[in-house]
């Protein structure tokens, strides 16, 4: 048995008949509480009768009662408000730090649903629910992934606030740094960000006019000036001009080991990401204001449609020549864009700001643009979930990261739903 199932029968309060103190009084659940992930208790608020008394306080679950005196909590104050310790076995009386005996409680419930949680964690699937799924009503999963995304919405969110913090509230230079991650696609978003912090906004503003500038400074901060080898004539121009705007400006490049070339397609080698970003800078304009104003993507996309300089039209890398083609950021590339920045930054901007419609344009940005297909969305779709929008890929992504891989089934909807639901015709 594990403790995290005994604070999933008492949250969804799955409790067998006849829950009793050790005593003998009955123990009635009006309110299980609230869930605390956090030091302390483990539900905080509940309200419960136990015999003729009305209670209301906080809950301690362990699988022995034992464990109670095990973990310290009977010399810790912070547990003197607990008015229940719930156990899988009651083999040991359980003491508040002021000697205080407490009512102790085995738990009891439907061995099935032991049964259930086991065959879902022991399946073989790519996820535990992978042969249930068709069983999960269609309502309740896109429920659960709206919820997901909710949370990965918060995630993002506090990411945008401590960068808020780092920038001193600049809205402007934060969603610069933000912008620039999101050139890196994930594999390079850290380098990416890191070139961003490495070179203000306030810099890049004053040459945006000057296109060979905007890449000698791009560049020259990135530290790929410094590991291309050969360097040809337009990388050493470059090179020659960050030397001198990084003088004039007190710049110190990043390290250029940080980016990563291999398995990337040349299409998204950093080099090109960085020469796009340079054409982006060149051409936008109140781009941050156009963003979080924008009602619908289609009114960004023509900001975003840019194409890399002359030199990266016959070229990958600094002094290799390629096949000469034209290189853009192309639609898809601008779908990641908007989910990784412009929309978290849509939502931060709307609950800072108190502004309601910005947060719903967020989200509704998500519901209207195609779903992404990358391998984790493909395994959903032949596991029978097909993503039908930009927001539910994300949240099936989310979904598979920060549940399906933890093997969080308990925390899960839908893992919680074929616990509950399952029977033996199911087995």
């Amino acid at each position: 048995m594990k403790e995290e199932f005994l604070h999933f029968v008492w949250k969804h309060r799955l409790l067998g008949p006849g829950l009793r103190t050790r005593e003998g009084e009955p123990v009635e659940v009006l309110s299980a509480g609230t869930h605390n992930y956090d030091a302390g208790p483990d539900f905080i608020g509940a309200r419960l009768r136990v015999g003729d008394t009305l209670w209301a306080g906080n809950v301690e679950i362990h699988l022995r009662g034992s464990d109670w005196a095990r973990h310290g909590h009977d010399s810790d104050p912070a547990y003197d408000g607990v008015v229940l310790h719930v156990v899988g076995q009651d083999d040991r009386p359980a003491l508040t730090s002021q000697g205080r005996p407490l009512a102790t409680c085995e738990l009891r419930h439907d061995p099935a649903l032991w049964e259930n949680y086991e065959r879902l964690r022991h399946n073989d699937g790519w996820v535990a629910c992978q042969q249930q799924l068709p069983q999960v009503p269609a309502f309740r999963a896109r429920m659960w992934l709206d919820k997901v995304m909710v949370e990965k919405s918060q995630k993002k969110a506090e990411e945008i606030f401590r960068l808020l913090d780092d920038t001193r509230n600049d809205w402007q230079e934060s969603f610069y740094i933000f912008l620039a991650r999101s050139f890196g696609f994930g594999t390079n978003s850290m380098p990416f960000e890191a070139l961003a912090k490495s070179l203000p906004q306030r810099i890049l503003a004053k040459h945006k006019d000057q296109p060979m500038q905007l890449e000698a400074l791009l560049f020259g901060q990135s530290g790929l000036l410094e590991t291309a080898n050969p360097l040809d004539e337009y990388g050493e121009s470059l090179r020659r001009e960050h030397k001198f705007l990084a003088h004039k400006y007190g710049l110190r490049p990043i390290d250029g080991s940080w980016w990563k070339f291999s398995k990337l397609r040349p299409s998204g080698f950093p080099t090109l990401r960085i020469a796009l970003f340079a054409t982006l800078t060149h051409r936008s304009n109140s781009l941050f204001s156009k963003a979080m104003e924008a009602k619908n993507p289609e009114e960004l996309w023509p900001l975003f449609d840019v194409e890399a300089s002359e030199y990266w039209q016959s070229h990958h890398h600094f002094g290799k020549k390629s096949k000469k083609q034209s290189k853009r950021l192309g639609i898809s590339s601008f779908y990641r864009i908007v989910a990784n920045a412009i929309v978290p930054f849509l939502f931060v901007y709307g609950k800072s700001r108190d502004k309601a419609d910005r947060i719903e344009t967020a989200f509704d940005f998500l519901d209207k643009l195609p779903a992404e297909s990358n391998s984790i969305v493909r395994a959903w779709e032949s596991a029978g979930y097909k993503a039908g929008s930009l927001g539910e890929s994300l949240a099936l992504v989310e979904l598979k990261k920060s549940y399906c891989e933890p093997q969080r089934c308990l925390d899960c909807a839908i893992g919680s739903y074929l616990i509950r639901n399952q029977n033996s015709k199911n087995r």
